[in-house]
């Protein structure tokens, strides 16, 4: 007489759903793993504006008011880097009585400006590999004749902002403190 253990055969169907429940859990867990290191890698690998410019970036229009605070000053320039200095110049269309010149860091205009008599100064580094240089290099007519163009040698874009290294850019030969203040002695020779 052959007998037949049951229980062998439910150990069998047991192991098997056991192995199974396992594969699957594991592969939940690799999943999830992989969703949540993607999540942290995508919200790790952003650009950090330092407190400071973050209140300097709002909308095209954020510079609208801001000279009816200050009535004791004459002059006004506008500018901007990057895509900021190319929403400064499109904001100066509408308002080209308001403003004597315009201050572009690793940045050109899109808007014609080539007839105004702005005062027009063109910032951007040797090392800057963000800049599009066919663009800048096509834009230019939009500027006025007599703009003046700087190129700080050793100077990479990201140097213009606080905010750290950017992707694609070049490798600086200087440092963000010495590109800033290139920069701002070439913003006040326009100025005076």
């Amino acid at each position: 007489m052959n007998k037949v253990r049951l229980s062998d055969g439910a150990n069998l169907s047991k192991d098997k759903r056991k192995r199974r429940i396992f594969t699957i859990a594991v592969s939940i867990i690799l999943a999830l793993a992989i969703i949540v290191g993607a999540f942290a890698y995508y919200v790790g690998d952003y650009y950090r504006a330092d407190q400071e410019a973050i209140g300097a970036f709002a909308s095209m229009n954020a510079a609208d008011g801001i000279q009816e605070q200050y009535p004791e000053i004459e002059d006004w320039y506008i500018g901007g880097h990057s895509l900021g200095g190319s929403m400064a110049a499109s904001y100066l269309v509408d308002h080209v009585d308001d403003y004597e010149g315009l201050i572009l860091l690793g940045s050109y205009s899109t808007v014609d400006l080539s007839e105004t008599d702005f005062d027009v100064l063109s910032v951007y580094g040797s090392e800057d590999k963000v800049l599009n240089r066919d663009k800048y290099d096509e834009n230019k007519s939009n500027l006025p004749s007599d703009f003046i163009e700087v190129v700080i040698d050793g100077g990479c874009h990201a140097y213009f902002g606080m905010y750290g290294a950017q992707d694609g850019d070049g490798k600086p030969a200087i440092s963000n403190e010495e590109q800033i203040y290139l920069t701002v002695e070439n913003i006040v020779k326009v100025m005076e």
